[in-house]
């Protein structure tokens, strides 16, 4: 399973728009949208972790 796809899973459990978890973690809808369309295929450690944070799992969860 693809990174997004754990993302949006988490996002879709938790009710939280993509919108939102770029205003939680400070990362721009467009960073996130180059994470969804796969055209980032290794984002920065730091962004990995802030989503992480901003939706309260384990970084393992995006292995």
């Amino acid at each position: 399973m693809r990174m997004w796809d754990k993302i949006k899973k988490e996002l879709d459990k938790q009710g939280i728009t993509e919108y939102r978890l770029s205003k939680m973690t400070g990362i721009s809808p467009q960073q996130l949208h180059q994470i969804k369309k796969r055209n980032t295929k290794n984002p920065k450690w730091l962004t990995v972790v802030k989503i992480a944070e901003a939706l309260g799992v384990s970084l393992d969860e995006f292995k």
